[in-house]
């Protein structure tokens, strides 16, 4: 349904019934991996709303916000990642979400992957 959801356009609906679905089932990566989509998108279109903000407080408040959300998308992915390395059915979604997480990553910790493994394998011990 949150596929359908997301189809219609309507995102934050998408994101209610994907969010349920890993609820009820919390290692599923595909499930993972589509929640990261629908936070990268809402990223993206809020990115575009930060460029166009005059300089101030309320730009300031809106990169913090940028910030937490991208956390929020590297979180996400990570998990994604742990839940289907090394199951050849996940290869496909291994090689859509590994370089969006890997250049988030880089992006939030100065031009570093250094902890990323780290994070992935904090994941890989909770499930």
């Amino acid at each position: 349904i949150g596929l359908i959801k997301l189809a219609q356009g309507l995102a934050a609906e998408a994101k209610t019934r994907i969010t349920t679905a890993i609820q009820l089932q919390p290692n599923d990566p595909v499930a993972l991996a589509l929640l990261g989509r629908v936070l990268n998108s809402e990223y993206e279109k809020q990115m575009i709303d930060y460029h166009k903000m005059e300089e101030g407080s309320a730009k300031q408040n809106e990169k913090r916000s940028l910030d937490t959300l991208l956390d929020e998308i590297i979180d996400t992915y990570a998990r994604t990642v742990a839940l289907a390395t090394g199951k050849a059915q996940h290869q496909t979604l291994l090689q859509q979400v590994v370089p969006d997480l890997t250049s988030y990553y880089k992006y939030r910790n100065n031009g570093s992957i250094a902890g990323l493994q780290k994070l992935i394998d904090k994941y890989k011990q909770n499930h």
